[in-house]
């Protein structure tokens, strides 16, 4: 018993040691001066990134700073595809009515909870003209100032990418493996057809299996904006695509719907 007590408090006073020095190492470095981020940030000094210790496994984790997450969120808004994302954020959202306003409420409250660990997903619904894009925008940005690499990613001219290289394996992974791999994935007008049009059986199966990819990587953000009711998504159009992205948004994420009303339609408005 005297000789395992003595053991453990030998190995106790090495980890601690190694700990303080690791410490002493990462402010040392966390002082120096770099040039990827802003010259005159007290926090970084210019490198873009400082070091956090992990004493569990007696390493260093760089982490982006706060500076530089800016900048890099409206570069990656232009490589996503589509640039003009970096133009409609959450702040210019207008709140011209109260369903406006609680919708808002809602997208900053989610991006609150994933800054604060959770990875569900967002589901936002309803007529054109609502504000869906530019909300779901908002948060795409919002979500990649945190530090989080965005894919942006059109329904339907994904849908015809992927028809078009069905037969064509490496120009059909390419497409695929950036949208499943992306760690936010922003995806506009899904299920977007022509009025009293469902998608076709290819497109039906290609939104699954990147679904599926992703609702089995819990790590993984995905946005949607659409003008079907996620219910009716499960209901009418594909239960197995529809109740995974219905699960993921409950759990930790958000599901708006905009009921129908023409007053609701900014681009009409007079």
């Amino acid at each position: 018993m005297t000789i395992t007590q003595g053991y453990s408090q030998t190995q106790s006073i090495t980890f601690d040691g190694f700990a303080k020095s690791q410490r002493i190492i990462t402010d040392i470095t966390n002082k120096q001066h770099g040039t990827q981020g802003r010259p005159d940030c007290p926090i970084c000094h210019g490198k873009g990134f400082i070091f956090k210790d992990d004493l569990d496994t007696l390493t260093r984790v760089p982490v982006w700073c706060d500076c530089i997450k800016g900048p890099r969120a409206e570069r990656w808004a232009e490589l996503s595809g589509n640039p003009g994302l970096k133009e409609q954020t959450l702040d210019r959202l207008e709140e011209y009515a109260p369903w406006v306003v609680s919708m808002k409420k809602k997208a900053f409250d989610y991006v609150e909870r994933i800054r604060q660990g959770s990875s569900g997903w967002w589901y936002l619904s309803g007529q054109s003209g609502c504000g869906k894009t530019h909300t779901c925008s908002g948060i795409f940005l919002e979500l990649m100032k945190q530090g989080k690499r965005g894919e942006y990613a059109s329904w339907g001219k994904t849908m015809r990418k992927l028809s078009q290289a069905k037969f064509k394996g490496d120009v059909y992974e390419s497409i695929y493996n950036r949208l499943v791999n992306a760690p936010l994935l922003y995806w506009d007008d899904f299920f977007k057809k022509r009025a009293g049009r469902m998608p076709t059986d290819d497109e039906f199966d290609f939104s699954f299996e990147i679904v599926n990819e992703r609702y089995n990587d819990p790590s993984k953000i995905t946005l949607f904006s659409a003008e079907i009711h996620i219910q009716n998504v499960v209901s009418k159009f594909d239960e197995a695509t529809g109740g995974r992205i219905y699960k993921r948004c409950n759990d930790g994420g958000c599901w708006i719907h905009v009921d129908a009303d023409p007053n609701k339609n900014y681009r009409t408005k007079f």
